[in-house]
């Protein structure tokens, strides 16, 4: 999406900006009133939201800093906040770029940022009145934003996630490119996004260590939810490329303590690897399905006119018993070592089992097949 200057960004950086170069003139303390009382008037005509600050000040030529920063809906609903914003500027370009005050901007630096996102009810988000774009102006920023000691309150879904520790930058690059380097923390979970986008070479890398599944069920999709899925991730490396109109993703997986419930099929105990890429997905797992011990290793092959299996499935000793939606008279317990091979629609499976048990009232031992 282009970077068009929105009317708050333009009001922030043109006053900003505009301070900086009038900071060589004798009324400083007299500007910077002025600049700060503009400052708040504009952004509430351009997006109807309350600005506070408790003082802007110029510490250089080329910087200028705003305190205590906080910024409320028309109904007194905090957005967000910034113990401290610093504003630097390219000292060359100030004597070319005044009529584009966005030009002349080197670096946007933010300390402990606070940032509130909450969802409506019908969809929408509390900050929706500030993203709309100004189509008037194609001046767009091209600087770095830098993040210490952040947080974040997402809420959505009836449930609230606080994202703290965001430490990192944003560079916003000519047409549309951008490159970030991000970590943060939520919920015991240590995760970082790194990359670039916006141009051929785009590629972006997610890291993720001791994330608990099921604190993240409300975000997921419709269709997943019925699966109630839990456990964690104890690390996870996830790997966009592309554009946003061809995304291709691969990565791999490491889990623990992993469950979810498919129809009538409850796993539990579920733990591995999984690797997946645009070709296939590989699988090097273990756990128990309906309580009975079972590992699978193995692909799914994606690139195929059809979905294909190659996969060896195991289980040392499965209760015969377990067996859902069999009602018959069996009883006992079996050796299962299997392989699977074919098409989704076609597959063959190859297995050697041993089994001790009881059927229709006979005993048998060691009966394979």
């Amino acid at each position: 999406m282009a970077r068009k200057k929105t009317a708050l960004v333009c009001a922030v950086l043109a006053f900003l900006s505009g301070g900086g170069y009038l900071g060589y003139q004798a009324n400083h303390e007299a500007i910077m009133a002025e600049v700060k009382s503009a400052l708040v008037g504009g952004v509430a005509d351009a997006t109807d939201a309350r600005l506070e600050l408790d003082g802007l000040a110029l510490e250089s030529p080329v910087s200028a800093r705003a305190d205590n920063v906080a910024l409320y809906t028309k109904d007194g609903e905090k957005l967000g906040s910034v113990k401290t914003v610093t504003v630097r500027f390219n000292p060359l370009a100030i004597l070319w770029n005044m009529d584009e005050p966005v030009k002349i901007v080197r670096e946007i630096a933010l300390e402990e940022p606070s940032v509130y996102l909450s969802q409506k009810a019908g969809g929408g988000w509390n900050i929706d009145s500030l993203l709309s774009e100004d189509e008037s102006s194609d001046m767009s920023l091209e600087s770095r934003i830098s993040v210490t000691k952040g947080e974040v309150s997402l809420a959505m879904n009836d449930a609230v996630w606080q994202v703290t520790d965001v430490e990192g930058t944003l560079d916003l690059l000519a047409d549309s490119i951008y490159e970030f380097d991000v970590t943060c923390m939520e919920g015991g979970a240590s995760l970082g996004v790194k990359g670039r986008w916006g141009d051929a070479s785009s590629a972006v890398v997610v890291e993720a260590k001791d994330v608990m599944v099921a604190r993240y069920a409300p975000i997921l999709p419709s269709e997943w939810k019925s699966y109630a899925p839990s456990g964690m991730i104890t690390e996870g490396n996830i790997v966009l490329k592309g554009s946003a109109d061809d995304i291709k993703v691969s990565g791999d997986v490491s889990l623990t303590d992993g469950a979810f419930r498919y129809d009538d099929i409850a796993v539990s105990a579920l733990a591995g690897r999984v690797t997946f890429s645009p070709e296939k997905v590989g699988l090097n797992v273990a756990g128990n399905v309906m309580e009975q011990a079972v590992s699978v290793n193995g692909d799914v092959i994606l690139d195929k006119p059809q979905t294909e299996l190659d996969l060896n499935v195991r289980s040392d000793r499965f209760d015969l018993g377990a067996i859902p939606k069999v009602d018959l008279p069996i009883s006992g317990t079996a050796k299962v070592d299997a392989k699977i091979v074919g098409a989704v629609d076609d597959i063959a499976v190859d297995a050697t089992v041993k089994a001790d048990g009881r059927a229709y009232g006979y005993d048998f031992r060691n009966l394979a097949a």
